[in-house]
């Protein structure tokens, strides 16, 4: 497929996987919103429109508070990836987590989790499976594996539309990096996924005096 003399890779989610899980529109509508404001929007709009119409119609009629397909924001999040790049897409991700504090599903949230938690790091982790279930439904579970005072892991399992999403893993890894950012950390944040229907996210943070 040729777009603005540029190829991309034909792709998109199938219709028939995690057909029933469900994702806040606020979430789809919010990287389309930081994808217009930075000039990027007309490129993955024409990439999206060719691997996946039924997804690029559906974003015009979405209202923020509906619940939506999985499909369409992993659709959306593949098309930025094949558009501009994974390393673009983890920004991305970064950048609407510094959004987030502003507006979207949980500003207030997200504010009083950062406050409440800079000196303990680690602990911004243990309520991940409750923002999951903000954002998300029937689309699998978040789980904390592993936590420590400068480290921990996450696992979200029965996700197979996150597992077979490149794009959406860098979108996530970037979206815990603000969270840690926000915090006034240094962060690494890497992510492994079996292909099939788990994903595993490691972060780690230090103050900047660490070195």
């Amino acid at each position: 497929m040729t777009v603005g003399g540029r190829e991309f890779v034909e792709g998109g989610a199938s219709p028939s996987v995690d057909a029933g899980a469900r994702v806040s529109a606020s979430l789809p509508l919010g990287y389309r919103a930081t994808l217009v404001e930075r000039g990027s929007w007309e490129l993955v709009s024409a990439v999206l429109e060719a691997r996946d119409p039924h997804t690029a119609a559906r974003l015009d009629d979405l209202r923020s508070t509906e619940w939506v397909s999985l499909r369409v924001h992993v659709s959306l999040v593949d098309a930025a990836g094949a558009a501009l790049g994974l390393e673009a897409v983890r920004e991305l991700g970064f950048a609407r987590t510094q959004a987030n504090t502003m507006g979207g599903l949980f500003p207030s949230l997200l504010r009083s989790w950062v406050r409440s938690f800079r000196s303990n790091p680690a602990s911004l982790f243990g309520i991940g499976p409750q923002i999951w279930q903000v954002g998300f439904r029937d689309a699998g579970e978040l789980l904390l594996r592993d936590q420590h005072a400068d480290r921990a892991r996450v696992q979200i399992v029965d996700c197979r539309l996150l597992a077979g999403s490149p794009a959406w893993q860098q979108a996530i890894e970037g979206a815990a990096a603000g969270i840690l950012r926000l915090a006034g950390l240094e962060e690494r944040v890497t992510s492994r996924s079996d292909g099939v229907s788990t994903t595993d996210f490691w972060a780690e943070w230090g103050t900047p005096s660490d070195g």
